[in-house]
Order: C-alpha cells, then structure tokens, then sequence
C-alpha cells in the first residue's frame, strides 16, 4: 500500500509550502 508514503509525500510539500511562505 502506497497510503502512507503519499500522506507523508503530502506532509513534506505542506511543509515546504508552509517554509517559503513564510
């Protein structure tokens, strides 16, 4: 199951989203 690694694939983008955002 691919469920977890595209959740964490999902975190990471929101994560550089959320950094060069700021």
């Amino acid at each position: 199951m691919q469920s977890e690694e595209r959740l964490r694939f999902r975190d990471a983008m929101a994560s550089l989203s959320a950094a060069g955002n700021v």
